[in-house]
């Protein structure tokens, strides 16, 4: 927070808002109205933050192309997670290198009909290479599970792993990977607000009931870690070091 801060006096006073998100323990997360009550707290923040926008640039919040918006994002990043669940196949139909090359679609341009037609292209594919055997490396012998912040500069490493090794990621890089809201999330809700805090809370707080299962204190990070390990049935971990 204090960087954002810094920059923003750096950068002539710029105005800088920050939006608080509950990050609580697992054992918290199950409190009764828990979990209701982080979502109404993240929904007036955003509140908040429109308001400011609007105080700030003059201009009023345009809700129906908010609402479109939303509902186009929605779509790419449940379409991304059904991707996501094709990638169990073994051998592996589309490995990390692929995944890096696509994921800036769902993760930084959601709503832009472009990105949503463009992963369509990509579950047909991945779809195709499952019904059809086809992997995404010959030859696949042991399949990995990698975390977080890959080594951009090197993608290359990870040829060479598979060429040299039989060594293919399988999966990786939870944090990258698409939020999606499930349908039971959004039944009954119609303050796009409220869908937005939805779909953020589900993202860092979808493995509670995993986490709870095997007594993690936290339930991102190594709550996808361990479950992937089970579902992707990879052979190994593979992290920098600091990890």
């Amino acid at each position: 927070y204090k960087w954002f801060q810094a920059l923003g006096r750096f950068l002539d006073d710029t105005p800088l808002w920050t939006l608080e998100l509950p990050q609580t323990g697992t054992p918290e997360y199950f409190l009764e109205g828990n979990k209701e009550r982080n979502i109404e707290f993240i929904t007036n923040q955003l509140r908040e933050f429109v308001a400011f926008l609007e105080d700030l640039l003059g201009r009023k919040m345009d809700w129906d192309q908010y609402a479109q918006i939303l509902d186009r994002t929605i779509k790419i990043l449940n379409l991304a997670r059904d991707v996501d669940e094709l990638r169990k196949a073994v051998p592996s139909p589309m490995v990390a290198q692929d995944f890096w090359a696509v994921m800036m679609a769902h993760l930084y341009m959601p709503q832009d009909p472009e990105a949503y037609e463009f992963y369509q292209r990509v579950y047909a594919e991945v779809k195709n290479r499952v019904d059809q055997g086809i992997p995404a490396v010959p030859n696949e012998r042991y399949r990995v599970l990698f975390s977080e912040l890959p080594p951009w500069h090197s993608l290359g490493f990870f040829d060479r792993l598979a060429e040299e090794l039989s060594i293919v990621v399988a999966i990786e890089s939870w944090s990258y990977h698409a939020a999606g809201l499930p349908e039971e999330e959004m039944q009954g809700v119609t303050d796009p607000l409220e869908l937005n805090a939805r779909i953020t809370y589900h993202k860092w707080m979808e493995f509670n009931e995993f986490a709870r299962k095997y007594d993690i204190s936290s339930s991102f990070m190594m709550g996808p870690s361990l479950d992937w390990a089970r579902r992707y049935r990879v052979d190994g971990f593979l992290a920098h070091p600091l990890r």
